[in-house]
């Protein structure tokens, strides 16, 4: 993998929360991920053999735990936040119809 290139990251997925958590922090082991993201450990595991697939982690097996480093830093998080969502929905909102109402009606 090439050190210079940006890789994308969808916002909202368990792989952006674990790339934050790699970015906050280091060493991380696979289970303070576990604790962090509150996901069962197949579910990590496969997310981190994911990424260590793309070259963006790399894990260090040792015999009593498993360490995760980022090597990579290059990331690019695609995609609305959470927080962009709820505004974009408070903004548009529900919409209204016209009432018919004060229309002129002709017999």
């Amino acid at each position: 993998m090439i050190r210079g290139v940006t890789m994308q990251i969808k916002t909202g997925s368990l792989e952006e929360r674990i790339l934050r958590i790699l970015l906050k922090k280091y060493p991380v082991t696979v289970d303070e991920i576990q604790d962090e993201v509150g996901v069962n450990e197949d579910t990590v595991e496969m997310v981190l053999k994911a990424l260590q697939t793309r070259g963006i982690v790399m894990l260090d097996i040792l015999p009593d735990e498993t360490f995760v480093r980022l090597i990579n830093p290059n990331l690019h998080f695609i995609g609305r936040s959470q927080v962009q969502k709820k505004s974009l929905k408070r903004k548009t909102g529900k919409r209204k119809t016209e009432s018919k109402a004060n229309e002129i009606m002709y017999a």
